[in-house]
């Protein structure tokens, strides 16, 4: 396929785009490649080979694997479309192998750290105007409700007022994920009073990703952490925080709004590892066999795992002997 028949089938791809209502970046995305497309075909016919052809000059150059595999599930996208439109007469989309990508690690921060750094890195300072104290007052609570709800930067940037449903029971919000799927999500309890007015905003945040991760960066150096903090770090932290947790996979992977329990589980089962491990060492006929060293441990594992010890509401201590533990949780007056 080549020539006019294959700029009208270009058309239609990135009109269907619009009708789906993909996400304004993803439609961006899909542009590109497109652009990237018709430039490398420029007169060669659009066949199974110059479709391997193309993705092979990406691999060439030395873009790394998981961005070829961007590429490659692009033009696979584009295949299937052409297949269902009758542009072609069968998808060789399958034909078009994805590269093995190792498993990625991030360097997680507990959420209580990463509140402390959206906090330090959004505090106004006293050369701000009015409008820079406004972006301040923004860039937090957008960063404070991706903390919240797993979302991705462009997804906060994107999120209109009419989409909020504070009053609702419960309290929820709508989006536009990015493979154009349409989910509604349960608003954090604790931000229901600041986006409440927001609803009659076009834009619920007025930032931008560049704004968001600049905030992050300023507080990880107020704070003196020398990892590098950013904004998909928020939603990784979500996700690993939930899992830990023990909220069940599926309800995780709905929030995360992944598109299979697959993906979920093999980008973040291994951070939970130590969580699996007290879990198996929980069983009966393991815990008869332990001493009291490791059962002490078992249950001071447990109970940190809640987060008792961070919450600034309440004084938390352990105090252990070889023959005792003993919590004290105290409110703070």
């Amino acid at each position: 396929m080549q020539g006019k028949k294959l700029l009208s089938a270009i058309k239609k791809y990135l009109e269907e785009g619009q009708e789906l209502g993909l996400t304004p970046e993803t439609l961006k995305n899909r542009k590109r490649f497109m652009k990237r497309l018709s430039v490398f075909l420029q007169k060669k016919p659009f066949t199974k080979e110059t479709a391997k052809e193309f993705l092979n000059t990406f691999r060439e150059k030395g873009l790394k694997p998981l961005s070829v595999n961007a590429l490659t599930k692009s033009t696979r996208a584009f295949v299937n479309f052409l297949a269902r439109k009758r542009y072609i007469k069968e998808s060789f989309s399958t034909e078009l192998l994805l590269a093995k990508v190792p498993r990625p690690y991030f360097e997680l921060i507990d959420p209580a750290t990463i509140e402390q750094i959206i906090i330090a890195g959004t505090k106004p300072s006293k050369f701000d105007n009015g409008r820079a104290k406004d972006r301040r007052v923004d860039n937090r609570l957008a960063l404070r409700f991706m903390l919240r709800t797993g979302l991705r930067a462009s997804e906060a940037c994107n999120l209109e007022g009419k989409n909020l449903r504070p009053d609702d029971n419960p309290p929820s919000f709508s989006l536009i994920s990015k493979g154009g799927n349409a989910d509604i999500l349960p608003l954090p309890k604790d931000l229901i009073k600041e986006l409440r007015p927001l609803v009659k905003r076009e834009r619920v945040f007025k930032v931008s990703d560049d704004g968001l991760n600049r905030a992050l960066k300023r507080g990880a150096r107020v704070l003196k952490i020398k990892q590098r903090i950013y904004c998909h770090l928020l939603r990784h932290s979500f996700c690993t925080h939930l899992l830990r947790s023990g909220v069940p996979i599926p309800l995780v992977r709905r929030l995360m709004r992944h598109s299979s329990l697959k993906y979920t589980d093999s980008v973040y089962s291994h951070y939970v590892i130590e969580d699996l491990a007290q879990a198996l060492n929980t069983q009966s006929v393991v815990r008869q066999a332990l001493g009291s060293f490791e059962i002490f441990n078992q249950i001071e594992r447990a109970i940190k795992t809640t987060g008792i010890g961070k919450d600034k509401r309440f004084k938390f201590a352990v105090e252990r002997t070889q023959k005792n533990l003993v919590l004290k949780i105290e409110q703070k007056s």
